[in-house]
Parts: structure tokens; sequence; C-alpha cells
């Protein structure tokens, strides 16, 4: 759930862009390195794949189930706004694939 990825990620200071963030209550001071969007699903990400590439990160990791429609068409836009912005996506590995999704 956005909560629970918010309060591992905030505990280390890990930005942290949640697709589902339309209830603007759900961030707060309290969860400053969390940021929630609301867009037509497969352009989610690309604004924040934007910013990470105009201010210089070099990778990016994409998490997303693949068991339906919305997630693997949400996955396969944010692999190409990363290629689009010369992003190296690195993880999830095959052995952690195999082993969650």
């Amino acid at each position: 759930s956005n909560t629970q990825v918010m309060a591992e990620a905030e505990a280390l200071h890990i930005p942290n862009v949640h697709c589902s963030g339309g209830n603007p209550t759900a961030w707060t001071a309290t969860n400053p390195h969390a940021f929630g969007i609301h867009l037509p699903f497969p352009w989610y990400s690309r604004g924040s794949i934007r910013q990470a590439s105009l201010l210089g990160l070099k990778t990016v990791v994409i998490f997303r189930d693949y068991d339906w429609v919305f997630p693997r068409i949400s996955a396969v836009a944010s692999r190409e706004w990363a290629r689009e912005r010369g992003l190296r996506v690195i993880g999830p590995t095959l052995k952690w694939c195999h082993r969650y999704a």
C-alpha cells in the first residue's frame, strides 16, 4: 500500500512517487519524501522521470505488478519514458520477479 511504502522509504529518506496519489490529504510534512500524482495512468511516471533526468539522476527502478492491464501498461510506459530520457533501468532482478510477481 502507499502508506507502507511511504513509511519505509521515509525512514531511509528515499524519494518515492505514488501513481494513486489523488488524495491531497495523504501528502503531509510527516512524509516529505513522498509524492502523489494523478493523471491518465500511462503518463503517471513521465513527469517524475523527466524531472529525475533534469536533476542529473542516471538510473531508475520500476516496480509494477504485471497481472492485469493497468500496471502492465504503466510499467511499459515508465520504461519508455526512462529510455527517452537516457536513464538506465536497474532491477528488479529476474529472481526478485519470480519470487514476488
